[in-house]
């Protein structure tokens, strides 16, 4: 069997998202075998750190990705993460695939904010604040844009250069009918939105629960360790809060488990993950009014699944 070797260049012009989100949705509903993610240190000093995340699911595939996170490397002017996800034959357990996967990892990420968003944003929602300016952002907004029609874009940043950097990359991908606004004053970008999406390596909170409107969905992205926080406890407090899988998120992310250790929220507050939403064993967002949040920690399953449309992709199509 021939070994696919695909770059990361290549998967933007193999898949989209409204087809990655549906292919998410399958893939929380039918499930996967997800042994938690194993994180090893690297540079604590740093906080560079080797990531393992295996997953498989029966008929469908089995993967294992590996990451290699350097955080340091912002200030290098390269690419803080490197990954590659092997893709193994769900029968005879064959090497079939080697994706150069940050752009997918990109994509899969954003996808899954965009899946849990279309359960929990109000179906009015008409302006999305994003709080980031790394790589993902624009991949953050074209995802969140594919479930909603957004008419106004807010994108917050620490400077305003690459708040308009970021916009205009934003720009890009959605084209004139929607207005890009590039600022620096977080609190103006989430009194204004319906939906606010954070993806920074923020460790103090950049969105505060004072600034949020009724009926506000905050999709959390960025902080997957303990000392990472993007929202304040009042974000949080009185929310509905909802989770890709339990496992990863009741353990690691500093926005789940800083309120939870204090005593702000209980585990009763999360309410439901991506398997309930999808298959559902809950409604999601309910009335107009209450805060819903999203932690995203990434998991296995939705590299499974965006690996195989990526695959279903380059294999060829029967003739109609």
């Amino acid at each position: 069997m021939a070994i696919e070797l695909i770059s990361s260049e290549r998967i933007e012009a193999l898949i989209d998202f409204p087809a990655l989100i549906r292919a998410l949705r399958n893939g929380f509903r039918q499930g996967a075998v997800m042994p938690a993610r194993v994180r090893h240190e690297i540079d604590s000093s740093d906080g560079a750190s080797l990531f393992v995340m295996p997953a498989w699911q029966a008929g469908v595939g089995r993967i294992v990705k590996l990451m290699s996170a350097v955080p340091s490397n912002a200030g290098r002017g390269l690419r803080t993460s490197s990954e590659v996800l092997n893709v193994f034959d769900p029968v005879t357990g064959e090497l079939r695939a080697v994706i150069e996967s940050t752009s997918l990892t990109n994509m899969r990420t954003a996808a899954a904010s965009a899946l849990a968003a279309d359960y929990l944003a109000r179906a009015n929602a008409s302006t999305l604040a994003l709080f980031a300016t790394g790589p993902l952002a624009p991949y953050m907004v074209a995802a969140h844009a594919s479930v909603r029609r957004y008419r106004r874009i807010v994108v917050c940043g620490r400077t305003l250069a690459r708040a308009e950097a970021t916009a205009a990359a934003v720009g890009q991908r959605l084209g004139p009918a929607v207005e890009i606004i590039p600022t620096v004053d977080g609190e103006m970008a989430a009194f204004q939105a319906d939906v606010i999406c954070t993806a920074t390596r923020a460790t103090e909170p950049i969105v505060h629960g004072r600034w949020l409107k009724p009926g506000t969905h905050v999709d959390l992205v960025g902080g997957y360790k303990k000392d990472m926080r993007e929202s304040d406890d009042a974000v949080v407090a009185d929310a509905g809060i909802f989770v890709d899988q339990y496992e990863t998120a009741l353990r690691d992310p500093g926005d789940i488990v800083q309120p939870m250790a204090a005593g702000v929220i209980t585990r009763q507050q999360v309410l439901a993950d991506l398997a309930a939403l999808t298959s559902g064993q809950h409604p999601g967002r309910t009335d107009g009014r209450s805060t819903t949040v999203f932690k995203s920690v990434g998991c296995g399953l939705e590299d499974l699944y965006a690996a195989q449309l990526v695959l279903d992709r380059l294999r060829p199509q029967p003739a109609k």
